[in-house]
């Protein structure tokens, strides 16, 4: 396996992510699962990693984003990040740096506001009240930082 075999399956696993969460509003476990497994499976086979140590991050990265979450809904009364943009960070984890970590939330996030704005966000309060899939912007977070590491040399 390659880099290039190894962003090609993570292209395809993004692409049907996206089409999923944006029809229905939810990303399965099965999906989170299989980005996790086919992450792990990168690093162990591209970058030689030890399996412990791949999986202590995508736990602790779940842990601090369901925190943050449930933070978030008890101060403003409904939820912000579903359980299932909580697991994908999970398993986005495995696939990226930890120091990449937060350009990825960051890109998801500014295409997340662009989106609410361009859809909808001229309405007074639209950004307090509207769900929206926030999986495929998750996504395209990940599949630049994935890219730019590699460029980078991360």
């Amino acid at each position: 396996m390659n880099w290039w075999a190894a962003t090609f399956v993570l292209a395809l696993q993004l692409l049907f992510i996206c089409w999923v969460d944006f029809t229905k509003m939810i990303i399965p476990n099965q999906l989170n699962l299989s980005l996790l497994i086919t992450g792990l499976i990168v690093r162990l086979v591209l970058f030689n990693e030890a399996p412990l140590s791949i999986l202590i991050k995508p736990i602790a990265v779940y842990c601090v984003f369901r925190t943050v979450a449930k933070l978030y809904a008890k101060l403003r009364g409904h939820q912000g990040l579903g359980r299932g943009d909580v697991k994908f960070l999970a398993a986005a984890s495995v696939w990226i740096d930890s120091a990449l970590l937060p350009l990825l939330v960051l890109i998801a996030s500014l295409s997340g506001l662009a989106y609410v704005l361009t859809v909808g966000g001229t309405q007074r309060g639209i950004l307090d009240r509207t769900r929206f899939p926030f999986g495929p912007h998750l996504a395209l977070g990940l599949l630049i930082t994935w890219v730019l590491s590699h460029y980078w040399e991360i």
